[in-house]
């Protein structure tokens, strides 16, 4: 009188096997073919069942039982590293392709660019001098810190033209200095090949000007006699080395020569200083739109003529005279 029941239950079981897995399917059909197991054979068939059938729904566990390998993030470092290589090459790149062609193209005609990347290249191993110049300055000269009365009276001017070069460069680190007209006596090419002499007050505003600033000389000339006569008479007048020995305010490597007029204005323009003195017209007219100050020196001054162009009849007239 059970048989109904129990013949329902395993034909739920087979469905149910059906939609589970082969193996459960052939678990069924063994108990359905118990037509005539009693009471307690159905139960203990029914109890087996329910086993096989939870042992086989449960979810099997990964085979390999290790979790998938995640890909660790960049380091830091690493990341920083090609964040900073991008922008710098494609800066580069863009910086080599672009303005200043035109500067560029007068430059190789002149020869400018390799007289100024020598005199750096030459001068980078000298780049001491300037300062040790500037300590021997400061320290008076004297050894041991002591300084003598009459050394001390023969300072005063000094100083006073020590704060009027400071107050009248305005904070300029670079300076570029026409030498003709401006330091020379000399106004062209071809005075100078009769000699070379300075003009009064200019060696001690020019080492005022040095102590301050990175100081380039140039000039145009004709022959290497000229240049000889030129640098014979700065050295003369102790700029490149002091009598003591120690270095003079001037690097003899930035004190630089070019053949052609337009030579000195292609020197500032890649040198971008923020003085410039110059003695001639025509350059200060080349050069007014690139430099952020000329001092013009002319004997026909009359004063300031542009935004950024001071025009003296000399280099005293502006810093004031060493010896006032």
């Amino acid at each position: 009188m059970g048989s109904s029941p129990i013949d329902a239950l395993l034909a739920w079981l087979h469905r149910l096997g059906t939609s589970l897995s082969p193996r459960l399917q052939h678990v069924v059909h063994a108990i359905r073919t118990l037509d005539r197991a009693t009471t307690m054979g159905a139960v203990a068939g029914f109890a087996l069942a329910i086993l096989i059938a939870w042992r086989f729904s449960r979810p099997r566990p990964a085979r390999s039982g290790r979790a998938p390998h995640a890909r660790s993030p960049p380091h830091p470092s690493s990341a920083r590293k090609r964040d900073e290589a991008g922008p710098s090459g494609t800066a580069g790149a863009g910086a080599g392709g672009g303005g200043g062609s035109g500067a560029g193209e007068v430059a190789r005609a002149t020869g400018a660019s390799a007289a100024i990347s020598q005199a750096q290249q030459r001068g980078a191993g000298r780049s001491g001098a300037g300062e040790a110049y500037r300590e021997a300055d400061d320290f008076g000269g004297s050894r041991g810190g002591l300084r003598k009365e009459s050394a001390r009276q023969e300072e005063v001017p000094q100083s006073r033209l020590a704060h009027t070069v400071r107050q009248q460069l305005n904070g300029g680190k670079r300076v570029t200095i026409q030498m003709l007209g401006v330091v020379l006596n000399q106004t062209s090419p071809e005075e100078l090949q009769t000699g070379a002499s300075l003009r009064p007050g200019a060696v001690e505003i020019v080492s005022e000007v040095a102590r301050l600033a990175d100081v380039y000389l140039m000039a145009q000339v004709h022959s290497d006699e000229s240049e000889a006569t030129i640098l014979s008479a700065l050295e003369e007048a102790n700029l490149f080395s002091l009598p003591n020995g120690s270095p003079g305010p001037i690097n003899r490597e930035k004190v630089l020569f070019c053949e052609k007029d337009v030579g000195v204005a292609s020197f500032v323009r890649q040198l971008e200083p923020d003085w410039h003195f110059e003695a001639f017209d025509s350059t200060v007219e080349q050069l007014k739109r690139f430099v952020k100050y000329i001092l013009h020196i002319t004997p026909a001054a009359t004063g300031v003529v542009a935004a950024n162009v001071v025009s003296v009849p000399s280099l005293e007239a502006y810093f004031g005279s060493p010896s006032s």
